[in-house]
C-alpha cells in the first residue's frame, strides 16, 4: 500500500483496516433470534439456526418479500420427504454499509477512506452494538446443489449470508433453495452445503442456486 493504515488480526492474518482495499466496511446494527427479520433494502442479512444439537440436520430456506424500502426475510425449514415448508427460527446479525450510516454523533475517534479519498472503508462512530462480524468466506453465484460451504471447529458460531435463500409455490411447481446445516448427522456429517430442489408433480431437479454466498463468525473486539 502507498499510504494508509493496515491492522492485521495476529491470529489468521486477516485485515481489520486496510486502507490500500476498495471494499466498503460494514457496522452490525441489530443482533436476534426470531423466525422473521425485517430490513433495509440495502442490509446485509447473516444467519444460523438454533437448536443444533450432536446429530440434527436442518434445510433452511426462506419467503423474502419487497415492501416498500424493505425487506421481510421469514425463515422456513424444509421437509425432508414432500414439498412442503414450516417455521423455523434462526438466530440472525443485520450488518449496514459504512456508506449509508447517516445518523452520526460525536467528534472524535477514526476516520479511514480508501485511496480515492472519498469511498469511506471505517468510521469508528458507527458501531452502535458491542462486536462485528468477521466475514472471511466468498464466493461467486451459482452455487451448485450439494456445495460444500464450510465444516471447520467454528461450524456452531458460524452465519451465512440470506442472499442464497429463496422459496416459491407455483402451479406444479415447488421451489426451495436453501443451506443445509448438519451437526455430526449419521448422513450428512458436519457441515454447511448449499440444498436446492424444485418440485412438480412431473419430476423434481436441483438447479443452482443464484445469489451471492459469504459466511463469517461473530468478533467481540480484541478477538
Amino acid at each position: 500500500m502507498a499510504y494508509g493504515i493496515e491492522i492485521q488480526r495476529p491470529s489468521t492474518g486477516n485485515y481489520i483496516l486496510n486502507g490500500g482495499s476498495s471494499f466498503t466496511g460494514t457496522s452490525m446494527i441489530t443482533t436476534g433470534t426470531g423466525s422473521s427479520v425485517t430490513i433495509n433494502a440495502d442490509d446485509i442479512l447473516m444467519f444460523k439456526p438454533t437448536g443444533m444439537t450432536s446429530g440434527t440436520t436442518k434445510w433452511i430456506t426462506a419467503i423474502i418479500e419487497r415492501n416498500g424500502g424493505e425487506y421481510t426475510c421469514d425463515f422456513k425449514l424444509c421437509s425432508e420427504t414432500g414439498s412442503s415448508v414450516s417455521t423455523t427460527t434462526c438466530d440472525y446479525i443485520v450488518l449496514e454499509a459504512a456508506t449509508n450510516v447517516t445518523s452520526l454523533s460525536g467528534n472524535y475517534g477514526l476516520i479511514q477512506y480508501a485511496a480515492d479519498g472519498t469511498t469511506k472503508i471505517f468510521d469508528s462512530r458507527i458501531y452502535k452494538i458491542t462486536g462485528e462480524m468477521d466475514i472471511d468466506d466468498v464466493a461467486s453465484a451459482p452455487e451448485p446443489n450439494n456445495q460444500f460451504l464450510y465444516g471447520s471447529s467454528d461450524f456452531l458460531d458460524r452465519y451465512v449470508c440470506a442472499n442464497v435463500l429463496y422459496h416459491d409455490t407455483m402451479t406444479n411447481l415447488v421451489i426451495r433453495h436453501g443451506v443445509r446445516f448438519s451437526n455430526a448427522h449419521s448422513t450428512h456429517g458436519t457441515a454447511a452445503k448449499i440444498q436446492t430442489e424444485n418440485y412438480s408433480p412431473y419430476g423434481t431437479t436441483n438447479p443452482s442456486s443464484f445469489g451471492t454466498y459469504f459466511s463469517g463468525v461473530e468478533r467481540t473486539y480484541g478477538d
